[in-house]
């Protein structure tokens, strides 16, 4: 403030940047109100409240049609089933993704818009410091690639000794249609079924033969 108790022209300019750049969206939390697993895009509620210059406080309200981005590269994909009530990171784009999102490659936005919260991204897996992902019994994340259900019900982890570790009600290999256990699939059942046939019919004179039980 100078003598007469008003604002220097250094601050009215600090207080113009600040107030412009409280218009200026980055990242924010948010959470999943509904998903399309099809197309992959959700709508989102932002869930960090903002006050503007003004004062007052505004409450963010649900976003659709926002892109939810899966790991993908190399002509694979691994995809999470994105459910409502899932909570992650909304992550602004610099300008327009409308035309991009339209036609992919390199393009003009041809919009001024810019860091508005109707082009952002959604990505899975933010969470506060009271809701981390728990470690199942036998896993140990702090070593190994662990992929789970967060119930602890199932999992898959490739330790860094480089055994791997499958955790589950049933492993299907082959088809999606497969009934048989891995260890008894048909071919190897027919073996051993052939082996036991054998050993049970097979004496020995003197030996008092004894029956062979497969389990």
């Amino acid at each position: 403030m100078d003598e007469r108790g008003e604002r220097t022209w250094s601050e009215a300019v600090s207080a113009a940047v600040e107030a412009a750049l409280l218009e200026v969206r980055v990242a924010t939390p948010a959470r999943v109100e509904s998903y399309d697993a099809t197309d992959q895009r959700a709508v989102v509620l932002p869930l960090l409240k903002r006050k503007t210059s003004s004062g007052n406080v505004i409450t963010p309200k649900p976003i659709a049609n926002v892109p939810v981005p899966h790991l993908r590269a190399g002509g694979f994909a691994l995809t999470l089933p994105v459910t409502t009530g899932d909570v992650g990171l909304l992550l602004c784009s610099d300008r327009s993704l409308d035309l991009w999102l339209e036609q992919g490659g390199q393009v003009d936005p041809q919009s001024r818009r810019h860091h508005q919260m109707t082009d952002a991204l959604f990505l899975p897996g933010l969470h506060h410091w009271g809701d981390p992902i728990a470690s199942p019994a036998g896993t140990d994340p702090s070593s190994d690639l662990v992929l789970m259900a967060e119930d602890g019900d199932c999992w898959i982890t490739v330790r860094a000794d480089g055994e791997v570790r499958i955790k589950g009600s049933a492993v299907r290999l082959g088809t999606p249609a497969a009934t048989s256990a891995v260890a008894l699939a048909p071919l190897v059942n027919a073996v051993v079924t052939a082996v036991v046939a054998y050993l049970n019919g097979h004496t020995h004179s003197g030996v008092t033969a004894g029956a062979i039980v497969s389990t």
